[in-house]
């Protein structure tokens, strides 16, 4: 038995209309622009090792803001090219009260002040508090990958 030829121009045509049918659906059209909304978010991110330092427990960090008071000691450095560029590192744009990055690690998620600066990190590293390493990975590891953006300090903390 002879197999059922379908010309190519038909099907794709049906298949065009169909999947166009759906889209126009609110429900899914919804859900079509979350899921590019988070890829183009992820996208967005940066990419870099994740390491722990302990000398956090100093008087000041390269921003100037007193170690006592960091938030639970949620706190960052950035690598020395990304708080290069000012005068003053006190007064580095990074440096202010409002500017905070989330960081995910295969544990999760949490999001820490930027308040230091890495002199050994490349340009996507972060060096985070030794007390906060273990809510993103293993501390045994002492170096992991993870992503990290630019976000809002109005939730510090594990997210």
């Amino acid at each position: 038995m002879d197999p059922i030829l379908i010309s190519q121009g038909h099907m794709s045509h049906n298949y065009r209309a169909n999947f166009y049918n759906k889209l126009n659906h609110p429900k899914k059209f919804t859900f079509v622009c979350l899921a590019l909304f988070t890829i183009l978010s992820i996208v967005n991110a940066y990419s870099g090792d994740l390491t722990y330092y302990t000398s956090w427990r100093g008087n000041f960090g390269s921003c100037g803001l007193e170690r006592s008071k960091w938030d639970a000691f949620y706190v960052a450095a950035l690598s020395r090219a990304r708080m290069s560029g000012s005068a003053n590192p006190n007064k580095h744009p990074l440096c202010a009260a409002n500017k905070c990055i989330k960081i995910n690690g295969a544990r999760g998620s949490v999001v820490v002040k930027i308040s230091d600066t890495c002199g050994a990190c490349k340009y996507d590293d972060v060096d985070i508090a030794d007390t906060v390493f273990p809510l993103l990975d293993d501390p045994k590891k002492g170096r992991v990958k993870v992503t990290w953006d630019f976000t809002d300090c109005s939730r510090i903390g594990k997210v």
